[in-house]
């Protein structure tokens, strides 16, 4: 910065908070059909598959609008972009409020993707403007963290609200939300520190733009990015956004109170855990964070899978570990950053983000198939279904955290992106 007067902890304190209440929007409407789900299923009368399809569908089109979301980015900057897709997200939950049928719960979830798509990205991309690459990694970290928190309220605070509003009443209540932080966010949030000047992304055509991407694509380091992306929070949210709730319903039993209790330990878990991950980022690296945290996850999702039936209480230590040994998932994303020149941050990170939301979409279309393939017993669906499920991503994380670990060092400077030689090296 330039600045003879740099800007108060206050102001730093105020960027990320109103960014983290973006992230917090995005981790509630993600989530928030692991403790409602079953509610709506019973309500509307669809199966597993369509719930699988329509949570799956968030994160498709969550996927398929981060190449152009990074060229806004890039160009517009977070603020005015975040607070202009907060619009979707309110919208798509109008349609939820007003749904008789399946369709408009899947208009309503397409909705809530494309404008979540935005929310916690942009946030990386403004941390990576005000923050220096020596502080990103711990103003990261909190911002996961307190983005996290969606997911704790998507657990049984979401299921207290839901038995008193009803879902529809409790995802009225989420748009009001989206709408007061729209207005923080354009009035209360600066795209750069003052006295920094951040020089954007030359005025292309598209066809300019999209080979800008393309160069970021090619680039040796984002293949290993990619396959750890596409895996590490996917294999995690599938169960904390998706399949938790169906699995204590049915194996367990337990109401929408119960299984929101147990889904709130999980969530916990998984805001505490990037603060304990973002300090050890500093000690031994971003790899090293990657191995522990995939080993305690597969180690979990493997038990999960095999071992005999177990009882309520030691489920509830399975999942909350299997929350906070996720907690580094977040951290591969910003590593992007190191690869290439600022104005090109957007469009680095929103390309890493497809693999994970679109790992994510992957993943859930797939689980919801692997279910539905299960006949029901007595209604419920059986025990060994949920079982294929978490062996499959266990195997699926044991696959990406194999081929990240071929990535090398970090680069001490940025990758130019015009130097043929160095991005077709292998």
């Amino acid at each position: 910065m330039t600045d003879n007067h740099p800007p108060s902890l206050a102001t730093y304190a105020r960027i990320i908070i109103v960014a983290s209440m973006a992230g917090i929007i995005s981790h509630l409407l993600r989530s928030s059909l692991g403790v409602l789900g079953p509610d709506l299923m019973q309500e509307l009368n669809f199966s597993a598959e369509w719930l699988g399809i329509m949570t799956g569908l968030f994160f498709l089109v969550f996927a398929l609008n981060q190449i152009p979301l990074g060229i806004l980015l890039d160009r517009y900057g977070p603020r005015r972009v975040v607070s202009a897709f907060l619009l979707f997200t309110i919208a798509g939950c109008g349609l939820f409020v007003a749904a008789n049928a399946v369709w408009i719960l899947i208009a309503g979830r397409v909705m809530m993707g494309l404008g979540s798509s935005a929310l916690i990205i942009s946030s990386f991309v403004l941390l990576a403007r005000w923050f220096t690459p020596e502080k990103y990694a711990n103003a990261t970290s909190i911002l996961i963290a307190l983005g996290n928190a969606g997911g704790l309220l998507a657990t049984a605070p979401l299921a207290a609200l839901a038995a008193w509003l009803s879902w529809r009443g409790a995802f009225a209540v989420i748009a009001a939300f989206c709408a007061i932080v729209a207005v923080l966010v354009f009035f209360f949030i600066q795209d750069n520190p003052p006295g920094k000047k951040i020089t954007p992304a030359p005025k292309q055509s598209l066809s300019e733009q999209l080979k800008g991407t393309w160069v970021i694509i090619k680039n040796p380091a984002t293949k290993h990015l990619i396959a750890i992306a596409a895996v590490a929070y996917p294999s995690v949210a599938t169960i904390l956004a998706l399949w938790g709730g169906p699995f204590l319903f049915d194996v367990y039993g337990l109401d929408t109170l119960a299984r929101g209790n147990v889904l709130l330990c999980m969530a916990i878990a998984a805001i505490v855990s990037p603060l304990f991950y973002g300090w050890l980022n500093n000690i031994i690296g971003t790899r090293a964070i990657a191995f522990v945290g995939s080993s305690i996850t597969v180690a979990v999702l493997l038990t999960l899978a095999f071992a005999p039936k177990m009882d309520l209480l030691l489920i509830t230590v399975l999942m909350t570990l299997l929350g906070g040994g996720a907690g580094y998932n977040m951290l591969i994303l910003p590593v992007s950053r190191f690869f290439f020149p600022e104005h090109m941050t957007g469009r680095a990170v929103t390309t890493v983000n497809i693999a994970i939301v679109g790992g994510v979409a992957i993943m859930q279309m797939l689980t919801g198939f692997i279910v539905g393939a299960f006949p029901e017993v007595d209604g419920s669906t059986p025990e060994i279904a949920y079982r294929t499920v978490f062996a499959t991503l266990a195997v699926f994380l044991i696959l990406g955290t194999w081929y990240f670990a071929r990535l090398g060092p970090l680069p001490n400077s940025y990758i130019d992106p015009d130097n043929d030689q160095q991005n077709n090296e292998s």
